[in-house]
């Protein structure tokens, strides 16, 4: 941890959250040769979006900042890392909203159920029309069937 703070990541972000901070910290440890357990980061209601420290590496060597996200499981992991996206996008298209809140209720990560609400909330707002809604809701209650 001390080398990420030290030297950075090359994630694009200027600012360390407590989410990138864990993800940096478990990445190091994999390309390490020792081995080591893993790191246990308990967070008694912490958001995983609050910065705690500057990214210390050169702008021209992070990575850029990533595309909008196209699939639903690539929504699901830019929104469990709570990365900067339009959630906007998401909204445009009721199917992949509904697989993305279908993934998300589902999924075991701390958060996941709480984004999957807040979508599910905007959701019921967007989709006025019928036809929306049906293609919302097909996709999204599969995750509440038995």
């Amino acid at each position: 941890m001390l080398n990420i703070l030290k030297n950075g990541t090359t994630d694009h972000q200027s600012r360390l959250t407590l989410g990138l901070l864990r993800d940096a910290v478990e990445d190091e440890m994999r390309r390490c040769r020792f081995q080591h357990d893993r790191p246990r980061m308990l967070l008694n209601d912490a958001r995983e979006s609050r910065a705690l420290f500057t990214n210390r590496m050169d702008p021209a060597r992070r990575a850029p900042r990533p595309d909008t996200p196209v699939g639903a499981e690539e929504w699901v992991a830019t929104l469990l890392r709570e990365s900067d996206c339009d959630v906007e996008e998401l909204l445009r298209d009721p199917r992949k909203t509904g697989d993305v809140v279908a993934l998300l209720r589902t999924s075991p990560q701390d958060g996941a159920a709480a984004i999957a609400q807040r979508i599910d909330e905007q959701a019921f707002r967007r989709f006025r029309s019928p036809q929306d809604f049906a293609r919302y809701w097909n996709k999204a209650e599969r995750a509440l069937r038995p």
